[in-house]
């Protein structure tokens, strides 16, 4: 399998994110697992409201979807503090076929890691699955108090090998990662 360039995803590669997810993850303190019942769901449906406390039309993803996607294979995942979820992401598979996933919202208690340990187990769920290309999409504008979070986390991501392929007039960012 190859990714984008044509570097080669081998279970080394794959191994290797596993091992930077789970070390993530216990800097953060967390435990971070794929989801798969309507219960978490539930919980990432109120972890997402406290975090952008939007309106009931405008929710970031609702609990039928997150199971529609789970259920389908796509990514649904949380970050758990003994019981307590406190972060959470999801993305869908993405085109061309066979090749990437798309994250669409990864939130959580902020300053702790929580969010950089999911973002780097789903990547190495995108890996051990032959997906050779994550793309994301950053609103800088979406809070004024988010606006150093998305600079802390873009650069993380750059320095980490992402990079910005895009930057769209409603103040998207479009970046692109295995």
């Amino acid at each position: 399998m190859t990714g984008p360039g044509g570097r080669a995803i081998t279970s080394a590669l794959a191994g290797a994110a596993t091992d930077q997810w789970q070390a993530a993850a216990r800097r953060a303190g967390v435990e971070v697992r794929e989801l798969h019942e309507i219960a978490e769901f539930e919980l990432v449906h109120r972890l997402y409201d406290e975090i952008w406390h939007t309106e009931p039309a405008n929710v970031p993803m609702t609990v039928e979807l997150m199971r529609a996607l789970s259920h389908s294979g796509n990514y649904v995942a949380g970050a758990f503090e003994g019981a307590a979820l406190v972060g959470a992401s999801v993305g869908f598979l993405a085109g061309p076929p066979g090749t990437a996933l798309h994250s669409h919202v990864t939130g959580g208690i902020m300053g702790r890691g929580i969010g950089f340990a999911l973002k780097l187990h789903q990547r190495a769920w995108a890996l051990s699955r032959g997906l050779g290309q994550i793309s994301w999409t950053y609103d800088p504008l979406v809070r004024k108090a988010w606006r150093h979070v998305v600079r802390d986390v873009l650069g993380g991501l750059i320095d980490g090998g992402a990079r910005v392929t895009g930057f769209t007039t409603d103040g998207h960012y479009i970046l692109e990662r295995a």
